[in-house]
């Protein structure tokens, strides 16, 4: 070397143990990191579609309930009107009060006419007004030339004189007539709002022209609500036999999650809506669980796995390196004590190894050296003794 300094052979302090140390850490950090959020997801989508198949299955349960419930009550009043069209003229005109009696026995009616196939009344019966019977225009009246069709006709809400809620029904008779009554709504609202399913939970009637005939919230066919042109409409008509189901914003504006199931023996549909808020609760209580419990995990873990990280290769790491550094600077007396047999110790006994064949060349050399020197100094003073 130059200017007689040692050279320094030392590994450098700065840089490798520390980049090794953040490497792993991160390596380590990462995988964790990747495997909690991939068992997260797992388990967050097992939950949402576990939950989802729970509220459809509920939902489609009472939907199927609901309608089969409005279907009961509608039945009654079909049978009722079936029966009334199976009176033929004489039977009606040699009882006149045989008409009031039958309607007293269905609440549901507010009026029942019998007309012929030419629209002339045969016989009627009322309990407030008689506004069938009193048209003037009953054979050019949709409902008339529907069933005189041999189709069932169920129309709009609308309010009477006397603000009541009534829809006209009307359905053929055998002998070519037809028979119609008004419903009173008030009946099928109580139907509708004794469904109950969830918390808050409601189901509406749709009509075929997509209005709402019966609510949960009488207000809302009061208000003559409509779902025309809504997109829920929109996919219940394209759904096979009007069974359907998905999430939307419903005519009140609340994200709800919707099931409809159709009315048998009619063109309507009943509509089962629960709020995404209620419906998805339990997913949204794993999704809190499942980033607190992953945040906390994730840091026990990496705190566990950092610490044997230091006992098993930066503790071993580091004193390897400190030994490395007393060798390098000549100190041949110094050991490297791990105390372990794996392959850090082995590395560990094989620099000791080494320092110690160090220390035997380098006490062979210096013995050698004496030789030499003796043997220089014995030949100087042969020399010397020569020259004298």
């Amino acid at each position: 070397s130059q200017g007689g300094q040692r050279p320094d052979h030392s590994p450098p302090r700065s840089g490798r143990p520390q980049s090794l140390r953040r490497g792993l850490i991160a390596l380590v950090g990462g995988a964790l990191v990747v495997t909690l959020l991939l068992l997260s997801i797992s388990v967050f989508y097992f939950v949402s579609r576990t939950e989802e198949a729970a509220w459809r299955g509920r939902q489609e349960e009472a939907a199927l309930r609901a309608a089969e419930t409005v279907g009961v009550f509608l039945q009654r009043v079909t049978h009722f009107l079936a029966l009334t069209g199976s009176l033929d003229r004489n039977t009606l005109e040699s009882d006149p009060q045989m008409l009031g009696e039958l309607l007293m026995q269905i609440p549901a009616l507010l009026e029942v006419v019998r007309l012929d196939a030419d629209g002339n009344v045969l016989a009627g019966a009322n309990r407030d007004a008689p506004l069938l019977a009193n048209l003037f225009t009953i054979p050019q009246s949709t409902w008339f030339f529907q069933a005189s069709q041999g189709e069932l006709y169920l129309g709009e809400v609308r309010i009477s004189s006397g603000e009541e809620p009534y829809l006209i029904m009307a359905m053929p008779a055998p002998d070519g007539g037809v028979v119609a009554g008004r419903l009173r709504m008030r009946k099928l609202w109580d139907v509708v709002a004794d469904i109950r399913f969830g918390e808050t939970g409601q189901a509406y009637v749709v009509s075929q022209t997509g209005q709402i005939v019966a609510h949960t919230d009488r207000r809302v066919p009061l208000a003559n609500t409509s779902l025309e042109g809504r997109p829920e409409v929109a996919a219940l008509s394209q759904a096979p036999d009007n069974e359907w189901n998905g999430k939307y914003v419903n005519f009140a504006g609340r994200p709800v999650v919707g099931v409809t199931a159709p009315v048998p023996g009619t063109n309507w549909v009943v509509i089962t809506e629960l709020p995404q808020a209620e419906a998805f609760a339990t997913s949204r209580t794993a999704r809190l669980l499942l980033v607190v419990g992953t945040v906390l995990i994730g840091a026990l873990v990496m705190f566990v796995t950092v610490r044997l990280l230091e006992h098993l290769i930066f503790q071993p790491m580091e004193s390897l390196r400190v030994g490395a550094a007393h060798i390098g600077r000549g100190e041949m007396s110094h050991r490297i004590n791990i105390g372990r047999h794996d392959e850090v110790g082995q590395v560990a006994a094989a620099f000791n190894e080494m320092v110690d064949r160090l220390h035997e060349r380098e006490g062979q050399l210096a013995a050698r050296t004496a030789a030499l020197a003796a043997e220089v100094a014995e030949r100087v003073h042969a020399e010397e003794a020569l020259q004298r």
